[in-house]
């Protein structure tokens, strides 16, 4: 299953945690390339030890708006207390509904009427840097039988699809190979696709399907619980494409302001799904 982040911040003046965040952030998404420490952080040797201050104060003024966001809390346009003496103001910008899907992240506009019918989930067994993998897909909607158009999952980092391993198992909703494997922003992806009327059925009589396959890292690499994510598509108007990371995405921008007129920005992307925050990139424009 996705590792969710569940960040835990506080109001306190001066707390900063921001590199802990950005280094959580979901592994294999759309992850800055500004996120390098070096690089980022330090520009040169010859940076002053105040844009340092002002760097991490902008960032404690995100890691605030991520805890506001996730205990419902009004978010005002400028922090009440000033950290390491600088003034932080906030602005959130509302982007709409997005999911992952592909490897990059899609708009979605609003959420069809019964996108709730249906679920999608991963989960693996690994030993030995190969793993079954199983996409799991659960309905929870009317009678009709609805019929799956596309099923599909975000690879772990370094780890590829084994030939042939969807015919190993028996319960699978199809034993081929995927018809597709891309590779998006966020990493590389696979994906089973059946034309409209031909795939596989789901419903209140058949509410769980499976798709179960073997994946490997030829290093032997550790299976990261955080870097991959799937989705499911049925042939259904009302319902659509439904993956485990959709929600509401934001955009935070935190300055640091101080008296000797050195600022900072630090801007965040978010996905809020069902009260918890995921971090999709985190970069320092300032």
């Amino acid at each position: 299953m996705i590792t969710r982040l569940k960040m835990n911040t506080g109001k306190e003046s001066g707390q900063v945690l921001i590199m802990v965040l950005a280094l959580l952030a979901l592994g294999g998404l759309t992850i800055a390339g500004s996120l390098n420490y070096s690089s980022t952080i330090i520009y040169d040797t010859r940076i002053s030890g105040y844009a340092m201050d002002c760097m991490y104060s902008a960032g404690a003024g995100v890691e605030y708006v991520i805890w506001a966001m996730e205990n419902d809390e009004v978010i005002p346009a400028q922090l009440s207390d000033n950290v390491n003496g600088k003034m932080i103001t906030l602005d959130i910008q509302d982007k709409g509904i997005f999911k992952l899907y592909c490897g990059d992240l899609i708009y979605v506009d609003d959420l069809p009427p019964h996108y709730d019918w249906l679920t999608a989930s991963g989960s693996a067994v690994c030993e030995d840097g190969t793993c079954n993998y199983t996409i799991s897909i659960n309905y929870n909607g009317d009678a009709q039988q609805r019929k799956i158009t596309e099923v599909g999952m975000k690879l772990p980092d370094d780890y590829d699809y084994v030939d042939s391993s969807s015919s190993l198992f028996p319960d699978n909703i199809t034993f081929d190979d995927p018809d597709e494997e891309g590779e998006g922003s966020a990493g590389r992806w696979i994906r089973w696709l059946w034309n409209p009327g031909s795939g596989p059925v789901i419903s209140d009589v058949i509410p769980s399907v499976n798709q179960t396959f073997m994946i490997e890292d030829p290093g032997a690499g550790a299976f990261g619980d955080d870097d991959h994510y799937t989705w499911v598509q049925i042939q259904s108007v009302d319902i659509g494409i439904v993956g485990e990371i959709t929600g509401e995405r934001h955009t935070i921008t935190s300055t640091a302001i101080g008296p000797a007129t050195v600022d900072s920005v630090v801007e965040a992307d978010v996905i809020i799904v069902g009260g918890t925050v995921y971090i999709m990139s985190w970069q320092i424009l300032d």
